[in-house]
C-alpha cells in the first residue's frame, strides 16, 4: 500500500503542518516537478494536473476525517502521442495510487454483453490495489478514447454512446455502486466512487487543439456529441500540445541514453546518435501524426543491427 494513503488510513494527522504536507513531493510544485521530469513539452498541462492531484490527495485525507469535498473529473484533449496516458500514469506513480486504464470503446451499457460494464471497474481497481478496498476507492481511473463515444448519425451507435455516457454519470457523481467480484460466484458488494479521480482522454480532432491554454468548455463538448449531463460533470479540461521537433529530440536523447546499458558508448558517440536519429525522424515527418510514439520504433531499429554485430564481435574475441 502506498505510504501516503497508509498514513491517512492510520489517521496519522501529523502529516499536516501549517496547512500543507511535510513531504514537499505531495505539494503542487513537487508534483509538477516530477511530472515535467517524465513528460516533455506539456508544462501547462503538468501545472494544471499537479493542482488536480494535490486536491485529490486532500480529498483522501478529509474523507477519512469524515468530510467529503466535491470531486473533480478531468479531461485531457490532445493529438496521438502527445503524452496523455503517460501523464495520468505518472500522476498515479508519484503518489503510489492504484491506476486503471479503460478503453471507452470497450465499455457497454448496463444489461448488454460483449464488453466491460462500469461496475466491473471496481473489481479491477481492487485487484490493482492488492485487495485493499480502501486504497482502491482513492484510485485514478483513466478512460481513454472517450471522444469515440460521441453521438453520430447512426441510430444504433447513438443508442450505445448515450447508454454508456449515462452509466458513467453515477461514477462521475461519486455514488455507491454494487459490483460482483470476479472471484466469487454469488453476492454483490458495495464500492464508494466518491473519491475516485476520473481522467478522461481523447484526441477530439475536430475541436481546436494543439494550442497551449486551449479553452474547451462544456458547450464545446455538447456540440461535439456528448450529453449535457456528461459534459457538465467535467470540471477541468486540459488541452495538450503537439510535440515540437525539440521535444522529439529530448525523447530521442532519453531513449538513446537507455541504450548505454546495452551498448557502452562515450558521450560524443551518444550525441552523434541522438542527432542522427532526430534528423531521420524530422525527414520522414512521422512525429506530425504519431507524436512521441514515432521515437521508440526508430531508436530500436537504429540500434538493432549494432547490438547484433556487437554480440558477434564479443564472441569472436572470446574464441580467440
Amino acid at each position: 500500500m502506498g505510504e501516503f494513503l497508509d498514513r491517512i488510513q492510520r489517521k496519522d494527522w501529523d502529516l499536516i503542518e501549517s496547512g500543507g504536507y511535510r513531504d514537499s513531493r505531495m505539494l503542487s510544485r513537487g508534483i509538477y516537478k516530477k511530472l515535467t521530469e517524465k513528460v516533455f513539452g506539456q508544462d501547462a498541462a503538468c501545472k494544471t494536473l499537479s493542482v488536480v492531484l494535490f486536491q485529490h490527495l486532500k480529498n483522501c485525507e478529509w474523507k477519512e476525517r469524515g468530510k467529503k469535498l466535491p470531486k473533480t473529473n478531468c479531461l485531457l484533449a490532445g493529438p496521438t502521442g502527445c503524452g496523455k496516458t503517460l501523464l495520468a500514469r505518472t500522476m498515479a506513480q508519484i503518489v503510489e495510487l492504484p491506476f486503471v486504464r479503460v478503453d471507452a470503446t470497450n465499455l457497454v451499457q448496463r444489461g448488454y454483453r460483449g464488453g466491460m460494464h462500469n461496475e466491473q471497474i471496481a473489481d479491477v481497481l481492487i485487484a490493482q490495489a492488492g485487495g485493499f478496498k480502501g486504497m482502491a476507492e482513492n484510485a485514478i481511473v483513466f478512460v481513454d478514447e472517450i471522444d469515440k463515444l460521441r453521438f453520430s448519425r447512426d441510430e444504433d451507435l447513438d443508442c450505445h454512446a448515450r447508454g454508456v455516457q449515462n452509466d458513467l454519470l453515477s461514477l462521475m457523481d461519486g455514488g455507491t455502486i454494487y459490483y460482483e467480484p470476479a472471484h466469487e460466484e454469488y453476492g454483490r458488494k458495495a464500492f464508494d466512487t466518491s473519491n475516485l479521480l476520473f481522467i478522461f482522454s481523447g484526441a477530439f480532432s475536430e475541436l481546436v487543439l494543439g494550442v497551449e491554454d486551449a479553452d474547451i468548455c462544456a458547450g464545446d463538448l455538447i456540440n461535439y456529441g456528448f450529453m449535457p449531463e456528461f459534459a457538465n460533470r467535467i470540471g477541468t479540461v486540459v488541452g495538450l500540445n503537439y510535440l515540437s521537433g525539440e521535444v522529439i529530440k529530448k525523447l530521442v536523447r532519453k531513449m538513446v541514453e537507455e541504450y548505454t546499458f546495452y551498448l557502452p558508448m562515450p558521450r560524443e558517440e551518444l550525441n552523434v546518435y541522438t542527432e542522427l536519429i532526430h534528423s531521420m525522424l524530422m525527414r520522414d515527418e512521422s512525429h506530425t501524426w504519431k507524436g512521441g510514439r514515432c521515437v521508440g520504433p526508430m531508436v530500436r531499429k537504429f540500434f538493432e543491427e549494432r547490438m547484433f554485430e556487437m554480440g558477434d564481435k564479443q564472441l569472436e574475441l572470446k574464441l580467440k
